[in-house]
């Protein structure tokens, strides 16, 4: 970085090289690449949309439940074997022996909405049963990470056939270490119906893969259900789990898609997501079986906190609502169509309406009296080709319009190869190629400009490249290349709206990160007395490689825990305990400052066939500084060179 005067200049180069070489930028008002010059007025451009960059989360590979959201226990319920008992309770498990104690679940708890509790016949005594007594235990999603110093939240219903003895501790993942404990008892008359109890454990010692246990040596019969345990350092409170949310916050996305993807549709409509079931207290909340990702969802990460979600990370929500069509085959036919349509009107009113409203009173009395913002709703997810998709649509779009005229409204059909054939504000562009298809896009919205301002713009929400897939499962540096090649022609035209991968598919950022990427050792870049390095690409190869042997190699969309993914490649992975992004992640985090800046005018002519460039000015808030920005990709396996000349720049 160099200053002078009001504007400090940021070079960045993505570079492809095979052979054994470094790329080496002085940071001065000319860039030496060598070779063409290129003269670039900082005054002559186009702003490009303050909502251009974003973010999509989507409920797969856990990357809520058991991911973004912090709740430990898994199948806090047991309602995931459904409701014909007696049902499976995985992953509960029993400590003791089956001759010492027995469980079953019942359809006998106090909540109508969950059913199903779990019965626990103690069948030995104070004399007689093991030390440290009997019950169960529940690992959490592959294991909860219980931190020394840090305090936990725990909250069950119970009820007793007697006297209360209990004990609910963190342990280790063999039971053999207690990390707290707290003794619960209880007179007979006191717990013979359900009570609902809370618990603070405070961790003596962390242990990455602990379990919740709750024992007894009290002889009799003991029920519980809907047990929590919430770690108490939440992001601000509000229940996300604070690593993953800091690797959100520094993509900086203007929006936030949710909450899928196929998610939202269901294989069967039965098990579409339903907003209304994820509002009000965690415990009234049914959950549901995600069938097309192959997962229970407790469904504490709802409706409510996806708006807070996005909230926190400032970002405008785009709301994903279900068009009456299932990823299966299940479809609601146009004449049946308005209960869904009213679903989404409830939808809106409860993040929008006044506290005056029925839906808006309810979100208040919930403990979110203002308003939150929605402008962006998308009607379905890759329905476009269902034969009741258009007439569905045109439902759903006149009776929004008719009663919020300001909402705009995404379509499925893809406008970028023909006019669509019915009214949107944007229209939902997904593509999953390989390397070579992601650069053959580079120019696909060019021909799309359109002089006239009502026309859609496209709204890029899905794309990554997804093929081969054993070469991309974890990304690779060549896919994050071309995917950042394909961003920085979303970059120049004015017709799109792009949003990247997450938990999450979520993210991209650019380049003021430069000092903090360098810091972080997460890119091979060192920077002296004003010098940019980059070290060549064997070198990241290597780091690349360690990374993944260190996080054992697994995967999430947006975010992708680990242990559980049903979707490659995932812009962050990560386990209980830590979180990382592959090359898609860093080359994303790029394009932090795009939303809004003011890009100048490029003649692209003069650029290398397979390298792609942008320069953009903006003002960084962090430091309220004005930087010029300029970001290259040579996908050539030899190094480029070319001189930059700024005119019209402020040199005092």
């Amino acid at each position: 970085m160099h200053n002078k005067g009001r504007i400090t200049y940021i070079f960045y180069s993505i570079h492809l090289c095979y052979i054994d070489t470094g790329l080496l930028i002085s940071c001065s008002s000319t860039i030496h690449i060598e070779a063409d010059k290129l003269h670039v007025n900082v005054s002559e451009g186009h702003l490009i949309p303050p909502h251009f960059f974003g973010v999509f989360f989507e409920e797969i590979n856990h990357a809520g439940a058991g991911g973004l959201w912090a709740e430990l226990v898994d199948n806090r319920g047991f309602e995931a074997g459904g409701h014909v008992v007696p049902s499976m309770i995985t992953p509960w498990g029993l400590v003791g022996d089956d001759n010492e104690i027995s469980v079953v679940t019942e359809l006998s708890s106090c909540l109508e909405t969950n059913p199903v509790a779990l019965r626990m016949d103690v069948l030995c005594n104070q004399t007689s049963c093991p030390p440290g007594g009997v019950g169960v235990y529940n690992p959490g999603y592959w294991g909860m990470n219980i931190e020394e110093d840090q305090s936990y939240r725990v909250v069950f219903y119970l009820r007793s056939s007697g006297k209360l003895g209990l004990t609910v501790s963190f342990v280790s993942e063999n039971g053999t270490q207690v990390l707290d404990s707290q003794q619960v008892t209880a007179e007979a008359k006191t717990v013979e119906n359900w009570t609902k109890m809370e618990v603070t454990l405070r961790a003596r010692a962390s242990c990455p893969k602990s379990r919740l246990e709750f024992t007894t040596s009290q002889e009799g019969t003991i029920w519980l259900d809907q047990v929590s345990a919430m770690p108490n350092n939440t992001y601000k409170g509000h229940g996300f789990r604070s690593d993953l949310i800091e690797m959100v916050l520094k993509l900086k996305p203007k929006f936030l898609r949710f909450p899928g993807g196929c998610y939202v549709e269901g294989n069967f409509l039965s098990n579409a997501y339903r907003w209304k079931q994820t509002i009000g207290p965690w415990e009234n909340r049914s959950g549901h079986h995600s069938d097309v990702w192959g997962y229970w969802s407790d469904d504490g990460l709802g409706y409510l906190e996806y708006l807070q979600l996005a909230e926190d990370l400032e970002a405008e929500p785009v709301w994903v609502v279900n068009s009456g069509i299932a990823y299966g085959k299940d479809e609601i036919d146009t004449s049946l169509i308005a209960p869904f349509v009213q679903e989404m009107l409830d939808s809106i009113e409860f993040a929008r309406g006044s506290r005056d409203t029925r839906w808006g009173s309810r979100r208040a009395k919930l403990g979110h009296p203002a308003p939150f913002r929605l402008n962006y709703v998308a009607i379905g997810n890759e329905n476009c080709d269902r034969k009741v998709y258009k007439g569905n649509y045109l439902k759903f779009y006149r009776a929004l319009k008719n009663a919020y005229p300001d909402i705009n409204i995404i379509s499925n059909c893809d406008g970028s190869e023909k006019p669509l054939d019915h009214p949107a504000d944007l229209y939902d562009y997904h593509t999953y190629p390989d390397v070579l298809g992601v650069l053959n896009l580079t120019h696909h919205f060019d021909k799309k400009r359109s002089n006239d301002p009502r026309a859609p713009k496209a709204f890029v929400s899905e794309y990554a490249v997804t093929n081969p897939p054993d070469k991309v499962k974890n990304g690779s540096f060549e896919a994050a290349l071309a995917e950042a090649a394909f961003l920085l022609s979303l970059e120049q035209n004015r017709q799109v709206q792009a949003i990247s991968q997450i938990v999450f598919p979520l993210l991209i950022d650019k380049m003021t990160l430069l000092t903090w990427l360098v810091m972080h050792h997460c890119l091979p870049i060192t920077m002296i007395d004003g010098m940019i390095q980059f070290l060549n690409f064997d070198f990241f190869a290597s780091l690349q490689q360690y990374i993944y042997i260190y996080i054992y190699i697994e995967s999430n969309r947006f975010v992708v825990n680990l242990l559980h993914h049903r979707w490659n490649p995932d812009a962050i992975i990560f386990n209980c305990t830590t979180a990382y992004g592959i090359p898609s992640y860093w080359v994303q985090t790029f394009f932090k400052h795009s939303s809004g800046a003011f890009l100048m005018n490029v003649n692209q002519t003069n650029i290398p066939k397979n390298m792609y460039m942008t320069i953009v000015s903006s003002i960084y808030q962090d430091e309220q500084k004005k930087f010029i920005t300029v970001k290259v990709v040579n996908f050539e396996k030899l190094p480029s060179k070319m001189s930059i000349h700024f005119d019209g720049v402020d040199q005092e």
